[in-house]
């Protein structure tokens, strides 16, 4: 087992300032004339310290947990409401199938407005979406205007043609439309 610092002490415990202190000072000592290795001697020159020695008062301890666990109920966190986080997956997720459908047109019948459009709609979908998920604002506006761009392209197409990859998109914009709608009415948006 190694005799170097333990990473889960590092991690959980504040800094020791005893401990820190002897250790760059004698860092620093050694550093001087060679650069050190890690196989180096110099670096273990210094009787180590048994963990006894280096342990906190129990109080300080418990006192810099609860500081610890305070301060994190209190952050703010990412995409937090449940609302806002279904919406942005909502969103990344339309804005996957779009950009995915469109570069598969463009792979199996060599049409490039197909992926453009597609790849510009994913980018609406995408950036709504963390828009939405970071709490600034136009994120529902970009992915309701990406939804009736989408719609605007596919439900004519669906209802002259009657094929599936047309009426599948009207189904998705259709989806779009009325989750984004109704977050944009419901006020969602301005939060």
């Amino acid at each position: 087992m190694s005799k170097g610092p333990r990473l889960f002490e590092l991690q959980l415990s504040p800094p020791r300032p005893s401990a820190v202190a002897a250790q760059s000072t004698s860092n620093l000592a050694s550093a001087k004339h060679t650069t050190p290795s890690l196989s180096s001697p110099s670096l273990h020159s210094k009787p180590r310290q048994s963990h006894n020695q280096l342990k906190r008062p129990r109080s300080q301890t418990l006192q810099w947990y609860k500081t610890q666990l305070s301060t994190r109920a209190t952050r703010p966190r990412f995409a937090a409401d449940p609302a806002r986080q279904s919406l942005s997956n909502i969103a990344f997720i339309l804005a996957a199938l779009t950009a995915g459908g469109g570069t598969m047109g463009y792979v199996r019948t060599g049409s490039v407005p197909s992926v453009a459009a597609g790849c510009t709609v994913g980018a609406l979908y995408a950036l709504g979406g963390y828009r939405i998920s970071a709490r600034q604002p136009y994120g529902v506006e970009l992915a309701l205007l990406a939804s009736v761009v989408l719609a605007g392209s596919s439900i004519p197409r669906a209802m002259r043609s009657g094929k599936p990859l047309p009426i599948g998109l009207s189904l998705l914009a259709m989806y779009g439309l009325f989750n984004f709608g109704m977050a944009w009415r419901n006020g969602v948006a301005g939060r």
